[in-house]
């Protein structure tokens, strides 16, 4: 485990840290492209609920697997690395601009999907 001076600041630390407050915007989009590649393959309704379940289940695998680990159901050295995760400790900053981030994406997302809706319903119906 890696221990950090509290006197110091860090500007790599700095960095690393506005970085994974904008990894779950990442993870938006990427699930956002899945979405649409599921659904634009599905010839069936039954596919589309069937894949919807299987991506559930793939994206929170990780969870699962943390909590058996964490659990002591795994080995001794997962074990005490899931307790290492578990004390880390990360402090909350103020961040509009994560914020106004996601409702931009979900203003833009919400228009796109609009507009798509449009489209198919009322210029090719």
């Amino acid at each position: 485990m890696v221990a950090r001076n509290r006197g110091t600041k860090s500007i790599g630390y700095e960095k690393e840290v506005y970085l994974c407050q904008h990894f779950p915007f990442v993870d938006a989009i990427l699930y956002q492209v899945v979405v649409l590649i599921v659904l634009l393959q599905a010839t069936e309704v039954l596919s589309v609920f069937l894949n919807f379940a299987a991506l559930r289940f793939f994206m929170e695998i990780h969870t699962v697997a943390f909590k058996v680990a964490r659990n002591g159901f795994l080995s001794t050295p997962l074990y005490e690395a899931a307790a290492d995760v578990r004390r880390i400790q990360i402090r909350a900053t103020k961040c509009d601009s994560t914020q106004r981030t996601a409702r931009i994406f979900f203003a833009v997302s919400l228009c796109i999907m609009c507009g798509i809706w449009v489209y198919f319903s009322l210029i090719e119906g």
